[in-house]
């Protein structure tokens, strides 16, 4: 009952902080489409940002990978022509690692190694769960994947090269207590509830 309410209180201040819709102005055309379904997942900006949001009150800090499809990362899934940017969130259990650096007096994420969890083609009909790790550091990649059908170990899956200088990540945080580094904003209102649903168990 107490994980009710406290999904209910996450639910609605993120209905606050996203009940109006976001104003753009002086965008290109080409990324207003993108906009449209910014995650290729069939998703406007408003509702992503909506579950960025979310993810943010709950953990305190959530994070943006802004992605292009290569066609070689292993999966096994056809190569379509339609490629674009599109964007990923990532909460911070998913963030397993980084590096940071002063690059030109601006601390800059040097390195950065994501989780992620997807599904592949598997046989004639079938489909199987994988793990995998992304790291990332200014133009360059890797794609690590733990698949128990193909081995009993990580394998490097993919690699490759950027023409970026940077890594395309940003990070929204409710409440900062360092890079990468937060604290639940409603984590007060989590015990509260949980004291006062033990109580109430207490005297049933």
């Amino acid at each position: 009952e107490f994980r009710r309410v406290l999904f209910r209180s996450e639910e609605m201040m993120a209905g606050m902080l996203t009940r109006k819709p976001v104003r753009l102005d002086n965008v290109p055309e080409q990324m207003m489409e993108h906009f449209s379904n910014i995650d290729m997942m069939g998703h406007g900006l408003d509702v992503f940002l909506q579950t960025i949001a979310s993810k943010s009150l709950r953990y305190g800090h959530v994070g943006v990978l802004v992605d292009f499809p290569r066609g070689d990362e292993g999966d096994d899934s056809p190569v379509t022509d339609f490629r674009r940017p599109y964007w990923i969130s990532y909460s911070p259990r998913d963030i397993l690692g980084w590096k940071t650096d002063v690059v030109e007096g601006i601390l800059k994420l040097t390195e950065l190694r994501l989780y992620e969890e997807l599904v592949v083609p598997y046989g004639t009909y079938g489909e199987e769960p994988v793990a995998q790790v992304r790291v990332l550091t200014p133009g360059a990649f890797e794609l690590f994947r733990f698949q128990p059908s193909k081995s009993r170990d990580w394998e490097k899956i993919s690699e490759g090269n950027t023409n970026l200088n940077i890594i395309p990540f940003g990070i929204a945080y409710a409440r900062q207590i360092g890079i990468l580094e937060s604290s639940p904003p409603l984590e007060e209102i989590a015990w509260l509830n949980l004291q006062a649903y033990q109580i109430g168990r207490a005297h049933v």
